[in-house]
């Protein structure tokens, strides 16, 4: 009987992180007989494994859907603060919020083209740096199906706790861009 190497490469959603990739190589260990797997730095997932001919492999199949993080918040119960004056006193409302409710803050969900950023300079005047991956000193997650002007604080009942372990979350309403010309 005949052996094949197959070779392929999948990519991982952005805003899956951590999970995304873990969730890719759970599925590609299950094949039979893998030779490599090689990840990069863009969230590529190159992996080959040997097949008998006629031998009959079913697509990977990972469900990357279920691991953005708008469907993790979206899966949760939501609760809506009123933002403050500032940024600064938003993000604090957001985790003293958390606080209140028992749960560990685990990270942020922000749109593709948030508004923080700017609104965060403007009202506190401190440009925080967007590619630190981090708000204060947790992780932040960029999913383009969340709106821009939506900052959601992702909590679980655990300080180890990651995204999809997420029980609650709080979210804010942002200024819109116009609301932001007029700081």
């Amino acid at each position: 009987m005949e052996h094949k190497e197959n070779v392929e490469t999948i990519s991982v959603p952005r805003g899956t992180g951590e999970e995304g990739f873990l969730a890719a190589i759970r599925k590609i260990l299950r094949k039979p007989r893998v030779q490599y797997i090689h990840i990069d730095s863009r969230g590529s997932i190159k992996y080959s494994w040997i097949a008998r001919e006629g031998e009959n492999i079913e697509p990977l199949g990972v469900d990357f859907e279920s691991l953005l993080p708008s469907t993790i918040v979206r899966a949760n119960e939501i609760e809506e603060i009123q933002p403050k004056n500032d940024a600064a006193g938003t993000v604090s409302a957001l985790f003293n919020a958390a606080v209140l409710e028992h749960l560990h803050p685990v990270g942020f969900v922000l749109g593709g083209g948030s508004t923080f950023w700017s609104w965060h300079q403007k009202s506190v005047g401190v440009e925080l740096k967007a590619s630190y991956r981090e708000i204060y000193g947790l992780p932040y997650y960029v999913d383009e199906q969340m709106p821009d002007y939506v900052m959601t604080l992702c909590c679980a009942f655990t300080r180890e706790s990651t995204l999809v372990d997420t029980r609650k979350s709080f979210k804010v309403i942002l200024p819109q861009p116009h609301e932001l010309e007029k700081l």
